[in-house]
């Protein structure tokens, strides 16, 4: 049986970092200071392993799917649009701008990586829906652009003096990956859910999705 990591930490859904942390902490306080048993090292081991998976963007995404393929979050319904939302063009806001995101992606899948010690950027999208989705929850689609570089001219699309017979001169060739970003059920106004783009190639840039609900922004 799944393990529902946000009941061992006993906090809600859409809990920040923070908040993880301290109720991490206040979990290790209280085993502490219970009385000794036989099961005080597992609990330990259910105690961390929940914080690990939910202080780690890419494990809280796999944990929050794994919830509603379990049935442990009944009120969060898998899908709460018709179809998915291009990172590129389906969002009225972006920060940074459009050429940049396009830029910092390239980044990634060509020579011109960015230094080791440079911090990962924050990319932020705003997420509208109404106050009835807000409340079932469920998952956003998003298709996200990852770049097919051409092996033999890495992505500069020439050979020498002429244009790579690989690829045509085109050097890389733009696809589309769907991320499925979970809103927890209950979800606030102002909520932001962190999705780690590492399993898709992408390192020095995170997507950050911000909840908001066409009701109370339009009382803004």
């Amino acid at each position: 049986m799944l393990t529902d990591c946000y009941f061992v930490l006993g906090v809600s859904p859409d809990a920040s970092l923070t908040q993880i942390k301290r109720a991490y902490k206040r979990a290790l306080k209280k085993l502490d200071a219970a009385p000794p048993g036989s099961d005080a090292h597992s609990r330990f081991m259910q105690i961390k392993d929940a914080y690990e998976t939910l202080s780690n963007s890419s494990r809280r995404l796999d944990h929050n799917r794994m919830l509603i393929d379990s049935g442990s979050e009944s009120e969060m319904d898998d899908g709460l649009f018709d179809s998915a939302f291009e990172l590129l063009s389906g969002f009225e806001r972006y920060s940074p701008s459009h050429d940049e995101i396009r830029e910092t992606i390239e980044q990634n899948f060509t020579q011109q990586h960015l230094p080791k010690s440079m911090a990962q950027r924050e990319l932020t999208v705003e997420v509208m829906m109404t106050p009835e989705q807000a409340a079932r929850g469920g998952s956003v689609p998003i298709d996200f652009p990852v770049a097919d570089v051409c092996h033999s001219c890495n992505g500069t699309g020439v050979s020498g003096f002429y244009l790579c017979d690989d690829c045509g001169g085109q050097g890389i060739d733009w696809i589309s990956k769907r991320i499925d970003v979970l809103i927890p059920a209950h979800a606030n106004d102002g909520t932001n859910i962190p999705v780690s783009l590492k399993p898709f190639g992408v390192s020095n840039l995170f997507l950050n999705v911000l909840v908001r609900i066409a009701a109370m922004s339009e009382q803004a």
